[in-house]
């Protein structure tokens, strides 16, 4: 009896930690419906390619650290990307993967969030967010570009996947599987 009472409520904690997961690709589902029916495709395929995997690698890895930080972390995912439209609408001109894609910034508001000041953990969840978008992207044939200080990009393990290919999902799945193996131990030590 306390081995099903046990079970039961370690799906209870299950269910309650993915919600914020299943409402967030339930917004992206209906905003690919809105552009779809707007005949939106070159925005659709922007957003569905490439931010699909940053928001689930985001979401999953805060869902880890604190649960309902996971919205913050995941606009922090998307930021480095939607920060070029909003500086492109304040009329400066920037390329994709330059100036809101330096690790050292995003690094130095993660650092600044853990060691000098941060309400709530907001800022290191947005911080971390974006972290993990440029992480990701370094994973590119692109890569992204270390700093201002410099023109060369770099590129992690040796910048392999393709934006839009396979191996770009099964890394974030993989990702997404090892923080719910994570999530499943922590109820089972907790």
């Amino acid at each position: 009896m306390k081995k099903r009472l046990r079970i039961a409520n370690f799906l209870k904690r299950v269910a309650r930690e993915v919600k914020p997961l299943i409402r967030i690709l339930q917004i992206i589902n209906l905003i690919n419906q809105i552009m779809e029916h707007l005949d939106l495709s070159i925005i659709r395929d922007f957003f569905t390619v490439k931010w699909v995997n940053h928001i689930a690698i985001a979401g999953a890895t805060c869902a880890v650290w604190k649960p309902e930080l996971v919205p913050l972390a995941v606009l922090g995912s998307t930021a480095p990307d939607w920060l070029e439209w909003v500086l492109q609408a304040m009329g400066r001109r920037v390329r994709h993967r330059t100036v809101t894609h330096y690790a050292a910034s995003w690094l130095f508001g993660l650092g600044f969030g853990v060691f000098v000041w941060d309400y709530h953990h907001a800022l290191t969840a947005f911080a971390a967010g974006g972290l993990s978008h440029v992480f990701c992207d370094s994973l590119t044939v692109q890569g992204v570009p270390l700093g201002w200080w410099s023109d060369r990009r770099f590129h992690l393990f040796g910048g392999r996947f393709r934006t839009g290919q396979s191996g770009e999902y099964w890394f974030s799945g993989a990702i997404v599987l090892a923080c719910m193996a994570r999530r499943k131990d922590s109820y089972v030590s907790g």
